[in-house]
């Protein structure tokens, strides 16, 4: 017998605590106590994070073989003499693109939907409260 009234005591709380207390309240517009429990799908939006791949590209200069040059240069030994001077000048070669794979993420919110429980008046379809079905 006590574990019968234990039970049932412990079966009420949870009922209670499942329902949300529709069983003790009333509807806000007739005062009825006529409320029913539906499940209503809504819209609703989710934030998805998406991954994307980039490439990058960036042109660069290569360098050229260096030429030898004879320029002619004033002798700072000799007063107004001049004589020739072999010089390395570099020059540039070609142009390549060099290419850099970049990993961007975004989020984006994607639609959807849900379940969500309703409670409505039966009498006057008064919608009394809504919940999320999902915990």
């Amino acid at each position: 017998m006590k574990r019968l009234s234990i039970t049932l005591l412990l079966g009420m709380a949870l009922a209670s605590q499942c329902f949300g207390g529709v069983l003790f309240r009333s509807c806000s517009s007739c005062g009825c106590k006529d409320l029913t429990r539906t499940c209503k799908v809504v819209p609703d939006t989710k934030k998805v994070t998406e991954t994307k791949y980039v490439v990058e590209c960036e042109e660069v200069c290569l360098p050229g073989p260096t030429q030898c040059e004879e320029r002619l240069v004033t002798d700072p030994a000799c007063v107004d003499a001049q004589r020739f001077e072999k010089v390395m000048v570099p020059t540039c070669d070609r142009i390549v693109t060099k290419k850099k794979i970049k990993k961007v993420t975004t989020t984006v919110d994607k639609p959807g939907w849900k379940c969500v429980v309703e409670t409505v008046c039966s009498q006057c379809g008064n919608q009394c409260g809504t919940m999320n079905c999902s915990k």
